[in-house]
Parts: structure tokens; sequence; C-alpha cells
């Protein structure tokens, strides 16, 4: 496996496994027991002979999480090279014939290459195949992610996911992947901004959430991610019924391995109608500007879903948090990393200052309605 052991593959993915009737974890453990070669470092038996110094060296093994009875590259992300060769990427041989991608359990998916020398290295990786819901719980709950595996098939495979063995600040950066900032260029100098957070990652675009307010009069935008990029985008469209925005960003304008770095929100409706306000610590993080450093703002949910006066009939989350100009369109989250509202604005009336956003059955509902419907939220 990838270091973590069969105590933790036992509890953590073996005891879900179990939920669903599913008793592969057996096999898991069977096999780690067994020993061999851990992902990321070089197979039993292919130590370098005496006085060899060329070696050619692999890159990018890492542990499969392949949704049953879905087909897998195995080579992709994989190089090879070496001091005397450079690049022998395209030297580099796959042998899957273990896997069985139709059956679930844990299967061996072997890497060799070799240089001009007739030095070869292998690498071994565990294919985990189940099922695709399955596999997608251990995302949300973050016992798998991408920066460690590989996932394939899964439904959201760029989900954060949620944390209660994380502070609130820790889950915050963790999910920093998935917060934007948004500006548009005015002609007589200066810009609009606000903020925003990935919502959907497609094989050609990356998909922002927004107010409609900050988006809805402008058709160019720039996005800067979380590592400072800065990247041209276009609106896609705004909400009818609810202050949302959508803007789009290809891929292909992005730097190369953005995108695979990315986060997107961690949605659960069910979780958010059964929250209790008086219970819920809330935060967002406001990414760093040009005379501004980052700051992570914490503070309560007021009411999840009330009256909104200001409005057109809607409701609206009440929030106390901070919040100020160019906040709007900013991520609201709990203390677990549970996605809770958007900021949307502040009010003053007889009651004094109060802070809103829009309600998160609201920005699922607006985000389909731009999107034209999308089932994966």
């Amino acid at each position: 496996m990838n270091g973590i052991g069969k105590d933790f593959f036992y509890k953590n993915k073996g005891r879900k496994a179990l939920e669903k009737g599913i008793a592969f974890f057996v096999l898991c453990v069977v096999l780690i027991s067994c020993g061999g070669a851990m992902p990321g470092g070089r197979a039993e038996g292919s130590a370098l002979p005496a006085g060899e110094k060329n070696a050619p060296e692999l890159s990018g093994v890492k542990d499969i999480y392949l949704a049953s009875g879905h087909d897998c590259d195995y080579l992709e992300g994989i190089t090879a090279s070496d001091e005397k060769d450079g690049t022998l990427t395209r030297q580099i041989v796959a042998d899957a014939s273990a896997v069985n991608n139709d059956e679930e359990g844990v299967y061996p998916v072997y890497y060799t290459v070799e240089n001009s020398g007739g030095v070869s290295v292998q690498e071994e990786a565990d294919v985990i195949v189940a099922d695709a819901e399955l596999i997608q719980r251990w995302i949300d709950t973050r016992q798998i992610n991408r920066r460690r595996e590989r996932i394939v098939g899964a439904l959201r495979k760029y989900d954060t996911g949620i944390s209660d063995e994380m502070s609130l600040e820790e889950n915050l950066q963790y999910m920093k992947p998935a917060s934007v900032r948004l500006r548009h260029g005015l002609e007589g100098g200066g810009y609009v901004a606000g903020a925003g957070f990935v919502m959907d990652i497609s094989e050609d675009k990356v998909y922002i959430c927004t107010n409609r307010h900050v988006v809805g009069d402008y058709a160019d935008w720039e996005v800067c991610f979380y590592d400072g990029s800065w990247v041209p985008g276009a609106a896609a469209g705004v909400s009818e019924n609810y202050d949302v925005g959508v803007v789009a960003v290809d891929r292909k304008d992005m730097p190369e391995n953005l995108p695979e770095e990315l986060m997107t929100v961690h949605i659960d409706l069910e979780y958010w109608k059964g929250l209790k306000e008086e219970k819920v610590e809330i935060g967002l993080l406001r990414m760093a500007q040009e005379d501004e450093e980052e700051q992570i703002l914490t503070g309560a949910l007021i009411r999840k879903k009330t009256e909104f006066l200001w409005g057109s009939g809607e409701e609206e989350t009440e929030i106390k948090i901070g919040q100020e100009a160019g906040d709007s369109g900013s991520a609201v989250f709990d203390q677990y990393g549970n996605l809770i509202s958007m900021v949307h604005g502040t009010s003053h009336d007889m009651g004094g200052d109060r802070e809103w956003g829009i309600p998160l059955d609201g920005i699922v509902e607006g985000y389909a309605e731009i999107m034209g419907g999308k089932e994966n939220l």
C-alpha cells in the first residue's frame, strides 16, 4: 500500500467496505502482510549491479483506486529518466495482467524500465478496485486524495472532503486550492473584483461559482488561483432566482499541472438541512492580494435560512464573520469543511449591521439553473 499500513486500511477502508457488503479488505491485509515493494520505492529483487551509477528512475508511481467496470491507462502520469539517456518514459512497461477491473479486490501492477546500459528497475503499486460510491466516500472523508493516490472513475474525484481531525483554520488551509479571486479591468482604470470557489472540473474547463452581482455585468474575467496564477475566464451565466453566477476557465489557458492540483468544494445538502445554527462555527479564506496578505475569518452561523428583506422574496443565510468589500462570492465553510453558504453582502437596519450569504440549497439550485443541471453535485 502507501506506507500507512494494514491496520489503517482495515480500520478505515475495510470497515467501510464491510458496510457495503464488500470483503476485499481481507485480500489487502493478506497482500500487505506478504511484504513486497512500497509504491514510490525500488521493488525487491531490483538492486543495482555493483558499481553501477547510471540507473533509471521511475516517477509518479502511485496506488490506483479504480471504480469497478472502468478502464485505466496505467502509464498516465508515469515518467522515467536517467543521467545518460535522459528521458526514458517511452520505454516504461506496465504489467497489469493480474488486474480484474470488474471484480472488487486489490491487485498488483508492475512498472519496469530499462536504460541503454541494460540496467532495469521495477516498482509496484496496488490497484484497488471498488464500487464508485465507496471510493467517493473515501474521498469525502479524506482517506484518499489525488495527491497521494491516483483515482479513476470516481464521481467527484476533486472534492475537498471533510475532516473532524483538523481545526477550522487547518481545514481552510487544506481547502485553499478550491478558492479563487476574480478581477475585471475597467477602461478608465481600476477594476471590479470579487471572490469565488471551484465548483466543478471537467476534461476541458474549470467552473467557478460566485455572485451574480460580481460577474453579471461583464463577459471577460481574470481568475487568480491559489498558486497565484492569473488566467483568463469568461462569464458562463447568472441565475434568475439567486445571486449566483458562474465563470468558466479553459484548462488549455492554465499552467499545465494546475488543473490537477485544484479542488472542488464539498457539498452535502442532507447534512446542511440538519444543521443546528447555535452549534456551527464558520470560516472563510480571504486570498492574498497585491497589497494584502492572506487572511482567515472565523465566526458563527446565525440563521441557516431566513427572510431577506432586501431581495425579491428569497431567503438567505445570516452569518457573523466580518466580511468586507471584495469578499462577495467567497465560500463559507463549517469547522469540518462542509460548504455552508456564499458571501452576498451586508445590510444595516434598526437591529444594526447584518451579514448575509446565499444558502447552500440556493447555490446548488442557481448553479444547476446556469449549467443546465449538474447531476454530480
